[in-house]
């Protein structure tokens, strides 16, 4: 049993314990001592022992034709999978609908990006086309995702709290080197590791 003090229990991935913190934003706390990396494929599907069969099926699958002969499996994993991440936070921000599917299935079973070139640009547009559709309005935004932009804050924030609470940080705040804002939109090589060039 732990201590109430010590905040919610660290979660299970991959065999290994790691502490998904709150913090005010992407620039929030340092990485928390202990936190271990852990592995999130394709959008939606945690590694574990038992979903490895199935997140390989779906990696090799073609995006825009998933084979019929998957597409259930693939759906309870997401369903599952989903509403575990929901559950993290004690609340549910995602309610299932009567067939006990998760309003984030579908879309992340069409597992491409949206980009609207008609819209202006912002270094914070992904995944707006698909958050607009989901709440019946129109995008902003071109969508896409920027370089710099913390996608796994991102994703970890809308799976357990729908962005309704605080933002949820994986521990990494910051690329090794920013992107440049001009073409061709890269980061500097990595600096040598142990002074080698």
């Amino acid at each position: 049993m732990r201590d109430p003090a010590q905040g919610r229990p660290p979660v299970r991935c991959r065999g290994r314990d790691i502490d998904i913190r709150e913090t005010p934003g992407p620039a929030g706390a340092s990485r928390p001592p202990g936190n271990q990396k852990c592995h999130f494929e394709r959008q939606g599907f945690r590694s574990s022992e038992s979903g490895s069969r199935d997140s390989q099926l779906y990696n090799n699958e073609d995006a825009f034709n998933l084979s019929k002969t998957y597409l259930g499996a693939y759906r309870a994993r997401l369903n599952a999978n989903l509403a575990f991440y929901d559950a993290l936070d004690g609340k549910t921000d995602w309610p299932l609908d009567e067939h006990g599917n998760h309003p984030l299935t579908e879309l992340l079973l069409a597992d491409f990006p949206v980009v609207d070139v008609s819209k202006p640009f912002r270094e914070t547009s992904y995944f707006e086309i698909e958050a607009a559709v989901l709440k019946a309005r129109a995008h902003a935004t071109c969508g896409g995702r920027w370089l710099n932009e913390d996608i796994i804050d991102f994703i970890l924030t809308l799976y357990i709290n729908a962005g309704n609470g605080p933002r949820i940080s994986d521990g990494v705040d910051a690329p090794i080197a920013w992107s440049s804002k001009s073409f061709p939109y890269l980061a500097p090589p990595n600096p040598p590791k142990g002074g080698v060039s």
